[in-house]
């Protein structure tokens, strides 16, 4: 009795030489390159699934073979449970960075993106050049953004009664009761439930980001904000706040 053999593939080189070898055997009729860093929305469509990714905000095509009404399996799947990113079509209509999804979330600038992956301008030439993909020079400049969340407006009312607190966080998701009925359905949604809580802990982090710029002080580099705090260039916490006129660095109150 013959056993059937699983083969591990421990690394990438393994792959593209058992990808090489099936093409060879005519196994396999094409190989997609796949992309070696987050590249952002170039603004071609291309021959494959018709969904948006969220990306890290960027909100790109999905590089899957479409199967079902334009889609790959993994999003037909995600639509059902109610996540939905767009699609190209919605995505052709509106400016590069002007797009917004069903739950209002725009466009993060790639800039933004580049330093959080610690991503640098020559990679992304590099990796545009092999894929042969033209990049916006949009998607390159420069962002300037606050620290932290934007006060919100207090409106006084005319009446004597007191304005309603509202709870902080997040509002909370109702769950709906769904019938499962294959393992293959559970991880799924086990799977999509952790991909959207990922999504929303990465939009939380961009809204917190702050823009800085290496400055040296008396031969020792820090990171300076616009508003003159220090940052330890490779630790990130504040040291305190440059005062210029007195030359010195003081102690930064919140």
């Amino acid at each position: 009795m013959k056993k059937n053999k699983r083969m591990s593939i421990c690394c990438k080189s393994c792959r593209e030489v058992l990808m090489e070898e099936l093409m060879s055997k005519g196994m396999l009729r094409e190989v997609i390159e796949e992309k070696r860093i987050v590249l952002p929305y170039v603004g071609v469509r291309l021959g494959k699934c018709e969904s948006l990714r969220y990306e890290h905000g960027l909100f790109v095509q999905c590089s899957r073979e479409k199967i079902l009404d334009d889609n790959c399996e993994r999003c037909s799947k995600e639509k059902l449970r109610g996540i939905n990113y767009g699609n190209v079509n919605e995505r052709e209509k509106v400016g590069l960075m002007d797009y917004i999804d069903m739950k209002g979330r725009k466009v993060v600038h790639y800039r933004k993106v580049m330093k959080k992956l610690n991503i640098n301008e020559r990679e992304v030439n590099e990796e545009c050049e092999r894929l042969g993909i033209k990049l916006d020079e949009r998607h390159l400049e420069e962002v300037k953004s606050k620290r932290g969340r934007p006060r919100k407006e207090v409106i006084v009312s005319d009446t004597d009664s007191e304005p309603e607190k509202k709870k902080r966080g997040r509002p909370r998701k109702e769950k709906k009761t769904e019938e499962i009925k294959t393992g293959g359905e559970i991880i799924a949604a086990m799977v999509a439930d952790q991909e959207e809580k990922k999504e929303e802990k990465e939009e939380e982090e961009e809204d917190d980001e702050t823009e800085v710029c290496e400055y040296s002080i008396k031969g020792k580099v820090y990171l300076k904000s616009e508003k003159n705090v220090l940052f330890d260039i490779e630790s990130h916490e504040i040291i305190g706040i440059w005062v210029e006129s007195r030359n010195s660095i003081e102690e930064y109150e919140e």
